[in-house]
């Protein structure tokens, strides 16, 4: 497939947040001119490569909807990809769900090796939680340090071969399990 980012120096570019030397996580609506950085930060921390179909998708996604949170490397730019962690964060609208409208669903997060443990996470986690009326996520049970992550901030249910975790008021516990066992396959298996 050929690169959507051709043109990593688009204009597009020049509305992004250009440095960022603070904890606090910058969040963009649009993977446009970072996909590509992105998606390998994300492929290099799970060790996985990302389907194509979600790689559309993030691409294609209204603003409205999606929420990439990256926390930087201090006095590092967007566009260098020097991210010490990553979330992508997809808000569920009432007309997808209508019991979960509002709520955010953390489709992936990513902390690079060398900063796990200095409060990146916490971060992501405190900028997430402002943005969205309630928080949930899957985890894979083989990927132990998620599951021990989150264990730590989440109500956790036993999903099958998925913990999915729930962090947030009024949220229908089986409607949420539901959502997150049946979401598609976002890694090549």
């Amino acid at each position: 497939m050929d690169n959507p980012d051709r043109s990593a120096e688009s204009a597009s570019e020049s509305i992004v947040i250009l440095e960022h030397s603070s904890e606090k996580p910058i969040v963009l609506h649009s993977v446009e001119g970072i996909s590509q950085r992105l998606y390998g930060f994300i492929e290099r921390q799970f060790n996985r490569r990302l389907t194509e179909s979600y790689k559309e998708w993030l691409r294609q996604v209204s603003p409205e909807v999606l929420s990439v949170y990256i926390v930087l490397e201090p006095g590092t730019s967007v566009q260098e990809g020097r991210f010490k962690g990553v979330a992508v964060v997809q808000k569920l609208s009432k007309e997808e769900n209508l019991l979960l409208g509002g709520t955010g669903y953390v489709d992936k997060m990513a902390v690079a090796q060398e900063y796990r443990g200095n409060g990146v996470m916490v971060e992501l986690f405190r900028a997430i939680s402002k943005d969205h009326n309630g928080l949930f996520l899957r985890a894979n049970k083989d990927n132990h340090c998620a599951v021990q992550a989150y264990q730590s901030r989440f109500q956790g249910h036993d999903a099958g071969k998925y913990w999915v975790f729930i962090n947030g008021c009024g949220i229908d516990t089986e409607e949420v399990i539901n959502y997150a066992k049946n979401r598609v396959l976002t890694f090549v298996q």
